[in-house]
């Protein structure tokens, strides 16, 4: 956004394209365990400051700015 000089409001349009359907929290914590993984560590905030969950801080996460109105962290979390 900065580099590029696209302005916010512009910038902010993106969000909604990015589309989770296919996210399984289910089975990325069956194959993660089955490696034998004991945790996972997942880039949950964008350089820009887009959530990956249902922030409270701030209205730009994918919960309030996208129509699948998901939390894959929360999901995720769930599944572990």
């Amino acid at each position: 956004m900065n580099r590029a000089k696209i302005p916010v409001a512009e910038y902010e349009k993106l969000a909604p394209q990015f589309n989770p359907a296919k996210f399984d929290a289910n089975e990325i914590a069956r194959i993660a365990k089955d490696a034998g993984m004991k945790y996972i560590v997942i880039t949950a905030k964008h350089h820009d400051g887009f959530a990956m969950w249902a922030s409270k801080v701030s209205k730009y996460n994918i919960v309030r700015r996208h129509s699948v109105r998901r939390d894959p962290l929360k999901e995720l979390a769930a599944a572990w």
